[in-house]
């Protein structure tokens, strides 16, 4: 008498759900890593507008502007209300120095001085490199 087979037997299931828990172990952290790179990024492009507009500001008002937390600043004319991760900043500044903050869970500030035109340093507050 020859059998049908008309599905999977139990072996062959565990099998396949073992496969794919191996594949989701190794998946996830990659994919994390992709995820906290293009926060960064947003953050760093939010914060490069203002850096560059406080360079302007600079140059004709020989101070720096100060934004009190805000997702859009009309002077400044910074939107971040479209943003995925960082959708609010706030500016402290005054006559040689100013520091931007780009704000989310995991805020990411950038700091500017008198020091040269490449005088723009990045930190990441949350310590996770």
């Amino acid at each position: 008498m020859i059998r049908e087979h008309k599905g999977f037997t139990l072996v062959e299931l565990i099998i396949v759900i073992v496969i794919i828990g191996i594949l989701t172990i190794v998946a996830v952290p990659i994919f994390s890593g992709y995820i906290k790179k293009a926060k960064q990024t947003e953050a760093k492009t939010l914060l490069n507008q203002i850096g560059t507009f406080e360079k302007v500001y600079h140059v004709e008002h020989s101070t720096f502007y100060t934004s009190p937390t805000t997702n859009f600043d009309r002077f400044m004319n910074i939107d971040a209300r479209n943003n995925s991760y960082f959708t609010a900043y706030y500016v402290n500044a005054d006559l040689y120095n100013f520091s931007a903050v780009a704000v989310h869970t995991e805020p990411l500030t950038l700091t500017g001085s008198l020091t040269g035109p490449s005088s723009f340093i990045y930190y990441d507050t949350t310590n996770n490199n």
